[in-house]
Order: C-alpha cells, then structure tokens, then sequence
C-alpha cells in the first residue's frame, strides 16, 4: 500500500493528492448513479445533481475503497467520519446561470458546517471532507474567506478542513463541465457518545 502523504496549506487545512486511483475512480463513475436536482437553498443553486448510492455491490465497493481509505486518515479518539454514500455533480455555469444570475460567480457562496443557526447534528461537525472524481473543467476552486487560500481540486485528491466560521470558504463556479465531488463530515466524539446512549449507533452501523 502507497504511503499518503499530506500536504499542508496552514496547520489545519489539508490534502492528498492522487488519494483514489484512476481505476477507483473509473469504478465508481461507471456505477449507474440515479442523479436527481438537489435542493435550492441559501447559499446553493439549481446546478446541483445528487445520487445516493444505494446499489449493494456499488454501495459496499465505495464503502470500502472511498469511505473506509478516509477514516484511516481522519478518524482518531475525539472524532470519526460518518458514513454518507452521496456524490454531487455541479453543473458548469452557463448550464443554469444567465446574465441575471446573483450567484457572484460562486457554486457555492461563503459558509461554514458548525454556525450557530445550524440544525442539532451539524452543529457536532468538525471536519469538512472533499474527495474529487474528475478536474477536466474551468473554476470549482475553493476559497477561504479569512484567509489567503485557494485550492484548485485535481481528480483523486483529497481536501480535509475544519468546520469552524474561521474556515468560513465558497467554491468557485463550474465552467466548461460538470465537476463531481464527495463531499461528507467528521463528527466529534460528543456527536457518537449521544448516538451510543440513544441506540442510534447500531442502526447507524446497519447502513454502512
């Protein structure tokens, strides 16, 4: 097994290149997905796709390659990863976005996971976790509002931040083609200690 090594942008901001193989990646963009239009929120736009994997062999493959590989450089006493088999697809802008669109040339506007208007499960976030599958467009950087860090993703790499408003950071928008991410959150301690004393975390074990 190749050693991941990370590299570093601040103490706590984060990536690994070529973190999936090609063949990985090909496996899973292979999988007959059923994509349907994310919601519209604030901060969000109608150029969002997702699919959940819901498929047996699919699902228990990208447990394994994708979400298993994450947790052995995420997880540690205080915090793990939650299991979330969904990928997003952002359409490139000129797809859904004309001369009156207020999108400030962002995906993805400013936001953090933890803010205080957060609902109950959010606000337990520590990580923000991004795993991209293809780089074969213009824009989709990320940006971090509060500091002077700009990640332009490659396929197979893998981006790791924390959840806090000082990480606050917007995704630029999608030119030329879709871009398609995995994106999921770590959990602090606290978060799996509630599900533990509620009897969650063996139906939460029964998903995975």
């Amino acid at each position: 097994m190749k050693k991941l090594e990370k590299v570093y942008l601040e103490e706590n901001i984060w990536y690994i290149e070529n973190f999936i193989s090609n063949e990985e990646i090909e496996k899973v963009l292979s999988m007959r997905l059923p994509w349907k239009e994310d919601y519209t929120g604030e901060g969000y736009h109608s150029n969002r796709l997702t699919a959940v994997i819901t498929d047996t062999e699919d699902g228990k493959y990208f447990t394994k390659t994708i979400q298993d590989k994450i947790r052995e450089v995420v997880d540690n006493e205080g915090q793990s990863l939650k299991h979330r088999n969904m990928l997003t697809k952002h359409l490139p802008v000129d797809d859904y976005c004309k001369s009156n669109c207020n999108c400030d040339g962002f995906d993805l506007s400013w936001h953090y996971e933890n803010h205080p208007q957060c609902d109950y499960e959010s606000r337990w976030i520590t990580l923000g976790v991004c795993l991209y599958f293809n780089d074969d467009y213009d824009g989709g950087e990320i940006v971090f509002q509060h500091k002077p860090i700009e990640i332009k993703p490659k396929r197979g790499m893998l981006i790791v931040f924390p959840a806090t408003e000082e990480y606050s950071h917007g995704v630029r928008s999608t030119k030329g083609k879709e871009r398609i991410v995995f994106a999921t959150f770590v959990y602090s301690k606290a978060y799996w200690d509630i599900l533990h004393r509620s009897g969650w975390v063996d139906m939460y074990k029964q998903m995975v």
